[in-house]
């Protein structure tokens, strides 16, 4: 009986991908290495094991990835750290909620028309001045 469990056990790289258990990770070094948002990469890997066969780990924001060798070194190493899904999805949901295209929209046009707005005072303050350098002279 054993033997026909052990024989149903396939090796890692003959399990279709969507079968192999990935987990979602986060970056806890390396963090604004190079200055604020310049996250260092810990990790670029291609690898089947990886939901679309490649994984890029930067930075505190969590990832899916596949449990290769690299990623569990990498765990091993308390270079990264396993992201629990019920906290992947609670940020997907803030993330999801936090991005509304009409409100970006309506915050460019609020911008937009402030600039406007400085532009005309500055030049209304340009045309002052003029005037006062006018009488004076």
């Amino acid at each position: 009986m054993a033997q026909a469990k052990d024989a149903a056990v396939k090796p890692d790289d003959q399990v279709p991908a969507e079968e192999q258990e990935h987990i979602w990770v986060r970056a806890i070094t390396g963090l604004d290495a190079r200055g604020p948002g310049q996250n260092e990469t810990l990790l670029f890997e291609k690898d089947p094991a990886h939901p679309n066969g490649e994984a890029f780990i930067a930075g505190p924001l969590p990832v899916e990835v596949g449990k290769t060798t690299a990623v569990v070194a990498l765990l091993h190493d308390k270079k990264i750290e396993e992201v629990p899904t019920a906290g992947v999805k609670e940020y997907q949901a803030k993330r999801a909620q936090a991005f509304d295209p009409l409100s970006a929209q309506q915050d460019l046009a609020r911008r937009a028309a402030d600039l406007d707005a400085r532009e005309a005072a500055l030049a209304q303050r340009e045309a002052d001045a003029a005037k006062d350098t006018g009488k004076t002279s």
